[in-house]
This record gives structure tokens, sequence and C-alpha cells, in this order.
């Protein structure tokens, strides 16, 4: 029905401008608000085709701000599933991903990561040559 269409635009736009404007916190360094703009983009409509973005965030703020890396997994790895589903490799959040499991110890994971990333231009992180060179 067009109602139901009309709503699903709406949580759409809702979504999308929630997680524009929780980058931008990210960026003025408003953590929480961040975090809580995110969460609300997922809550509002998690089948969204760009809600990737907010699973990304908010991953990234628990592994990098909240100390919790493997939150931050979690929630990465559903952005990059959710990205993968549309037939795209996101070079950032394989890059952020192998950062939050080399914080683990999960090295040779975080490798592989690090190489999924380079391997779609992405200009991954120092680290990488440090440590991965020699596996």
């Amino acid at each position: 029905s067009s109602t139901s269409l009309i709503s699903q635009k709406a949580y759409a736009d809702t979504a999308e401008s929630l997680i524009k404007n929780g980058v931008k916190k990210v960026r003025e360094r408003d953590y929480a608000g961040a975090y809580k703009n995110f969460n609300n983009a997922i809550n509002s409509n998690p089948y969204e085709i760009t809600i990737y973005r907010a699973y990304f965030w908010r991953g990234y703020l628990d592994f990098l701000i909240n100390n919790n890396p493997e939150k931050g997994i979690k929630d990465m790895t559903k952005a990059i599933n959710l990205r993968e589903a549309r037939g795209k490799t996101w070079g950032l959040a394989y890059d952020s991903r192998a950062l939050a499991k080399l914080e683990l110890g999960e090295i040779q994971s975080a490798c592989k990561d690090f190489r999924k990333a380079a391997s779609v231009g992405y200009k991954v992180d120092q680290k990488f040559y440090i440590v991965c060179n020699w596996l």
C-alpha cells in the first residue's frame, strides 16, 4: 500500500539523517551523542540499505572509545556483511576490524582483514606492515 511505502521512506530518511548527524558528532568528538544516534538509526530501520554505516560507526566507537573490541568487531562484521550483500567491499571497515582484532591478539585474522582492505585499494593502517609482513 502507499501508506506503508510512505512510512518506509520516512524511516529511511530518519535513519539516514541519524547516521549523518552521528558522523558529524564523531567529528566534533561528541562520542556519546554519536553512539546514541547510531543506536537510534539501527532501531528505527535495521533493514535500511545504508544502515551498514550505523553498524560500522557504532562498532568503531565501541572499539576505540568504549574499549570494547569484541562488541566493536561484532558490529563491524554486521556492517561488512550488509555491505557485501550489496556486492561492495568496504576497505575502511576491514581495516578498522583488523585493528580491533589486533587488540585481542587475533593476529592471523587481523592480517586477513588488512589484506582484504588493501585488495580493494584501501590504504591500510601501518600496523599491517609491522605485524603481517612476516606471516
